[in-house]
């Protein structure tokens, strides 16, 4: 009972005790020790909290004094909050605080005084503590001081001088603490001028020390002096003198310590006497003798010799020569001056009519008569010439009438008489000549047509039996000749003649040359074999460059040499008409003349005699049937049995039975192209009128080409027959070609198309140095067709109308002209 009331007791005394402790006293009694709480320390019977206990602090039996506390097992005084202390970091200020009685030293984290210390060869800066031993060596940036490790107010390294002349860079040495650049060795002049120096560095600054050696000999050592074996000499540099070579200049020179005469190399002046009978030249010394007597540049004066030039010079003294003195090849002396006189040269004498020979005894040129004639002709003044001997009037290159009248001949004198020379250059186009006017340089009669004329079938000009305009197939060709299908009978094509050579049709694929014609002159003519004045300039084959398939047969080309009439002034009257023959698949269609002068006041046509159209149908009075039809002719040939167009016809109807187109069909055929494609046709009654022709040609004047006509359409008359077909009378327009100096249009020209029909329209082609179309009298217009109740209508393409003129083209026509004006037509 006693030993629970002891612990008991010891609980409320000692916080830590718990009922377990008393547990453990309890069965003390019964023989076992039971072990402390964790913190406490067994003193005898009890356990006790050391850390805290006064009586056992920090250890059982330790008992702190009076006044004294156990603080975490430590006898102490009691805490005075407020007062300074050391916390942790030594850099740091601290401040006491009690904590449960217990003394605390907080960090105020203000810093102590740099250089307090802190630990072993450590100092405080700016509240840490940082490695600093002191006097040890620091690193400085000046290469000329040293540095020395304070630590007394924190780490201070203090500088110091390092000794004058320590290096401090190459070529670099200290002086006061400073870095400056002193080479050892550098030459330099000490005070012995004509004494070799040598730099030293050991006072910190270059300082140049005598070597006691000799300077080079020719130092300047003061004004006027060199050095000379390391003395100071007198020499004077510059001054002139005479070298070895007295032609040459010499200066002294001081380079070797003492006086030398130098060569210069540079020369004395020419002419410098270096010697009797020897001047200087080029610095050298050459002999020359003056004053003997020479001949100058002017070969006609007298001359001395003169050395003031460095060489023998002659010099002109001014005195002449005599007169007639060679002085060169066909040179004479005349008064001083050498003038050209040639001897026994042909020459001119007061007599221009005769022969002279030239002689220079004077000094000049004298023509002397030998009394021969000259040549007659021979010019011998203005308009003047020789003849036998005497100079008579004759002017030359004037204006005259050569026997040729209508060539331009101009004056010869060359006879010694007037003569009159052909020039070959053809007269004005319509010069009056004898039986008519010049055309191409020919004289050509002039003719007035008073009646109707086929240029094809009858002749014009007086005395021709055949055809002006005949025409001919071509079968060959080479450069100068063309081969006809037939020889031309007696007369009708002769030399001198001029011919059109044209291609008027190809074949299907093959119409590159259809068009292309040239104007030739006829040189000869054997058999069916004619030869032209000069080479052909155009290709008129199957290919655009050759002359290939050309004959008469199906596919070949359709060539035709063609006679041009030539003529003086052409006029035709009011009442007349000239034409030629139609097309007929070979030649035709084409009217073609040359004159001086035309003055159109009937007509010329060609209306109706370009290509064919195709056949039509003809059905008997009950008009129910029609058979196929063929296309229209056109460039590529005859038209076959199609719709489709031929080039630039169009193309035939396709068969229709048991339809009926009596009056009132509204059908009409597509229409033929030309300059312009054709319009396409109307049909009813399930009929197809065909293919529009296409457009061809050229509208420059490089192609002339013909209107193409129309496929076949139908019809029907009162017989009673099976449809059949018959011929299609309508035809495109042919080809006029007029060549003539003046052209005036005062009646019709026409290569149009006719009647009902929408054919196309031909070519007209003019050329020449003034044309007058008149008001629309020109006229190569398409055709145009309607249908039976005249309600549909379609028109055939133009044709063309080119003019090329030199001068002036005035009117108008039908369609408009393409106009090109061509200087010296």
């Amino acid at each position: 009972m006693r030993g629970y009331f002891a612990a008991a007791l010891a609980c409320f005394t000692v916080s830590a005790c718990t009922q377990q402790s008393l547990v453990r006293f309890e069965n003390k009694d019964a023989g076992h020790e039971e072990p402390c709480p964790t913190g406490q320390t067994r003193c005898g019977e009890t356990c006790r909290d050391t850390s805290a206990d006064e009586t056992n602090c920090g250890a059982c039996g330790n008992a702190c004094t009076s006044g004294q506390e156990c603080v975490s097992g430590s006898c102490q005084a009691p805490c005075m909050p407020g007062g300074t202390c050391a916390p942790a970091d030594p850099c740091h200020e601290g401040v006491v605080a009690c904590v449960a009685g217990v003394a605390q030293c907080n960090d105020t984290r203000a810093a102590r005084p740099d250089g307090t210390h802190c630990g072993t060869n450590q100092v405080c800066a700016s509240g840490a503590c940082i490695a600093c031993t002191q006097g040890a060596a620091c690193v400085v940036t000046n290469p000329c001081k040293t540095g020395t490790l304070s630590c007394s107010t924190g780490p201070v390294c203090v500088e110091n001088d390092k000794p004058n002349g320590t290096v401090c860079g190459s070529n670099m040495v200290c002086s006061g603490g400073a870095c400056g650049a002193c080479t050892v060795g550098t030459p330099c002049v000490p005070t012995d001028v004509c004494h070799t120096g040598s730099q030293v560095c050991d006072t910190g600054g270059p300082t140049c020390m005598d070597t006691g050696n000799s300077a080079p000999n020719g130092t300047v050592c003061a004004t006027d002096k060199v050095c000379n074996n390391g003395s100071c000499n007198t020499c004077i540099a510059h001054l002139p003198c005479s070298p070895a070579n007295s032609c040459h200049q010499g200066t002294t020179s001081c380079t070797t310590g003492v006086s030398v005469c130098v060569d210069s190399m540079m020369n004395v002046a020419n002419g410098t006497s270096c010697g009797a009978d020897q001047v200087c030249n080029a610095g050298t010394c050459n002999a020359c003798t003056a004053n003997v007597a020479c001949t100058p540049n002017n070969i006609c004066h007298n001359g001395l010799t003169s050395c003031a030039s460095g060489t023998s010079q002659c010099v002109d003294n001014m005195v002449n020569r005599a007169n007639g003195l060679t002085c060169g090849t066909d040179l004479v002396c005349n008064n001083g001056t050498c003038s050209a006189c040639v001897a026994n040269a042909a020459c001119t004498p007061t007599n221009a009519c005769h022969n002279g020979t030239t002689t220079c005894a004077t000094g000049t040129s004298v023509c002397v008569d030998d009394m021969t004639h000259k040549m007659n002709g021979d010019s011998c003044g203005t308009d003047l010439v020789c003849n036998n001997g005497t100079c008579n009037m004759c002017a030359a290159s004037m204006p005259c009438t050569p026997t040729n009248e209508c060539h331009v001949g101009s004056s010869s004198c060359n006879t010694g008489t007037l003569v009159c020379t052909d020039t070959s250059v053809d007269a004005a186009e319509g010069t009056l000549c004898t039986g008519g006017a010049c055309t191409r340089g020919a004289c050509h009669e002039s003719l007035t047509v008073s009646a109707d004329v086929n240029l094809s079938q009858a002749p014009l000009s007086t005395g021709r039996t055949c055809a002006e305009a005949v025409s001919w197939s071509v079968t060959a060709l080479t450069g100068l000749t063309a081969t006809l299908d037939s020889a031309p009978a007696a007369g009708c094509l002769v030399a001198g003649d001029t011919v059109l050579l044209i291609n008027l049709q190809g074949a299907t694929g093959a119409v590159s040359n259809v068009g292309k014609y040239e104007l030739l002159k006829v040189a000869s003519v054997t058999a069916s074999t004619v030869t032209f004045t000069s080479t052909k300039l155009r290709s008129y084959g199957s290919g655009a460059s050759n002359d290939d398939d050309i004959g008469v047969t199906a596919g070949q080309q359709r060539v035709v040499l063609q006679r041009v009439p030539v003529f003086g002034v052409l006029t035709v009257d009011a009442a007349a008409t000239v034409t030629v023959d139609a097309w007929d698949g070979l030649k035709g269609g084409v009217l073609a003349l040359q004159a001086a002068q035309v003055t159109l006041n009937g007509a010329f046509s060609v209306d109706g005699k370009g290509y064919r159209s195709g056949d039509d149908s003809v059905d008997d009075a009950d008009c129910l049937d029609n058979i196929d039809t063929p296309a229209g002719e056109s460039i590529s040939g005859l038209g076959v049995v199609t719709t489709s167009a031929n080039g630039g016809a169009s193309g035939g109807i396709g068969a229709v039975s048991m339809s009926s187109f009596l009056m009132g069909s509204n059908f009409v055929q597509a229409s033929a192209g030309h300059a312009a494609a054709g319009q396409p046709g109307q049909a009813d009654q399930g009929r197809t009128p065909g293919t529009a022709g296409s457009a061809y040609g050229a509208s420059d004047g490089t192609l002339l080409t013909m209107g193409s006509g129309v496929g076949g359409g139908f019809s029907c008359d009162a017989g009673m027959h099976a449809p059949m077909l018959v011929p299609n009378p309508q035809r495109g327009a042919g080809i006029v070609a007029v060549w003539a100096a003046t052209l005036t249009v005062n009646g019709n020209m026409s290569a149009k198309a006719t009647g009902n029909s929408n054919v196309a329209g031909g070519t007209v082609f003019l050329r020449g140095g003034t044309v007058a179309l008149g008001a629309n009298k020109v006229n190569a217009k398409g055709g145009t067709a309607h249908d039976a109740a005249m309600v549909f209508t379609n028109s055939g393409s133009d044709g063309r109308v080119v003019v090329m003129y030199r001068d002036t083209v005035t009117g108008a026509s039908l369609p408009a002209a393409t106009s090109t004006q061509i200087p010296g037509l």
